[in-house]
């Protein structure tokens, strides 16, 4: 009798089999579908955020260079300078004659300058050099110009020879340089010591560059600044 009671109680506590189901088809698809929007939308987010980091860098490395190139051309042509007289200077002692001019088109410029910064310490070199600038073809892209600039640290009667020519800052559009003349009071294209002007200098020069804008192709990246020569009224007499 107690063995049929225990049999029936255990037959009562006997739990009964769980059961259990998976995904279907459609929800599969439909976690897939949702993952794959999800992951487009990270991509695209992520590559218009590098997009306008590069820009960003670009247009931020033009200003800079632009600027850099700028406040140099200004260092050298505010310090520029005359030698008063013909070619004469160290004849006495034999050494090459020094001839100083200034010679500017729109976009070219030959000149003397006291800006020479020496390296090295007790270097056989002094504070005048010639100097130049230019703008010539990109060789690497035809739609753009370089600003080159010229030194050479030792001074001849050749102003406009010798010295090395090196980049200064690419992707130009376009380059102008302007002369005021303090006499005429009035901006002039060219200035030429050796013929119109004599052996003066402009009282300021305005440098006009244009540099190619990477947001928009269409729109220049415009930089116009002055530079006002410290010796512009006398030449050095020695």
């Amino acid at each position: 009798m107690w063995l049929r009671i225990l049999q029936n109680f255990k037959m009562k506590i006997k739990p009964e089999r769980a059961t259990r189901s998976g995904f279907t088809l459609i929800e599969v698809l439909v976690s897939v579908a949702l993952v794959a929007v999800i992951m487009l939308l990270i991509w695209q987010t992520t590559g218009q955020t590098l997009n306008a980091k590069q820009r960003i860098e670009k247009r931020d490395e033009l200003y800079h260079n632009a600027r850099v190139s700028v406040d140099k051309m200004v260092q050298d042509i505010s310090m520029a300078f005359l030698v008063n007289g013909p070619s004469h200077t160290g004849q006495r002692q034999g050494s090459p004659q020094i001839k100083t001019v200034f010679k500017g088109e729109d976009a070219s410029l030959y000149f003397a300058s006291l800006a020479h910064l020496r390296l090295f310490s007790g270097s056989r070199e002094t504070e005048g050099s010639e100097m130049g600038y230019k703008v010539e073809q990109d060789p690497d892209n035809r739609d753009f110009l370089i600003l080159m600039r010229r030194e050479s640290k030792w001074m001849d009667d050749k102003p406009e020879e010798g010295g090395v020519w090196l980049p200064l800052a690419s992707r130009v559009k376009k380059l102008k340089i302007e002369y005021y003349d303090g006499r005429k009071f009035d901006w002039q294209s060219s200035w030429n010591t050796e013929s119109d002007t004599g052996m003066k200098l402009p009282r300021a020069v305005r440098i006009s560059i244009d540099f190619d804008n990477p947001d928009n192709p269409d729109e220049d990246i415009s930089i116009t600044t002055t530079a006002l020569l410290e010796m512009y009224n006398n030449a050095i007499d020695f």
